[in-house]
């Protein structure tokens, strides 16, 4: 593979991220991978926001935390932001939260946490520090749109896909 030169801000990666840190840095490998997906939750009352993230195939997730925050070099922390909410215009941070053992997966609801209000907008994004000298990821996407309960079935079986029997990702719907 040739060696990709990265400086400055906004350089699009494998399509689906943007490295957003302003420094410049020599990788001679690929970029970590961070998907992330739309669809619905409890029958389109609320957005759901799901994926996973992985570097060179290899799932990336820690191996301990203490309440949200990783207990080794090997954890990551999405952070997900909304646009356009009630909360007010422009982006606002939903969540953050570790992802998933073993399987380096994710999923949130934009439903109330704590006294919130839903944090349903516009856009989506998510971004993550990459393994080792990797870069941040960022990843942007649509509000899922109206409520397509085809669509969202088909949404759920791919994510279940991703997460394996017992992760709290297959019993959020």
């Amino acid at each position: 593979m040739t060696p990709l030169l990265i400086t400055g801000i906004g350089i699009c990666a494998t399509g689906m991220a943007n490295w957003t840190q302003g420094r410049s840095l020599l990788l001679s490998t690929a970029l970590p991978v961070l998907e992330l997906h739309t669809d619905w939750i409890y029958n389109g009352a609320f957005d759901h926001l799901w994926g996973r993230f992985t570097y060179l195939g290899v799932p990336v997730r820690g191996f301990g935390s203490n309440h949200g925050n990783p207990t080794d070099t090997y954890g990551r922390n999405l952070y997900v932001d909304v646009l356009d909410s009630k909360w007010g215009s422009g982006w606002w941070r939903l969540q953050a939260f570790l992802t998933h053992h073993p399987a380096g997966n994710f999923c949130v609801g934009t439903y109330r946490f704590g006294h919130t209000q839903p944090g349903m907008g516009k856009a989506y994004r998510g971004t993550i520090m990459g393994p080792g000298v990797t870069p941040l990821i960022r990843v942007k996407v649509p509000e899922p749109g109206p409520y397509d309960p085809v669509a969202d079935a088909h949404s759920n079986a791919l994510q279940k896909q991703l997460a394996p029997p017992g992760d709290s990702c297959n019993h959020t719907h």
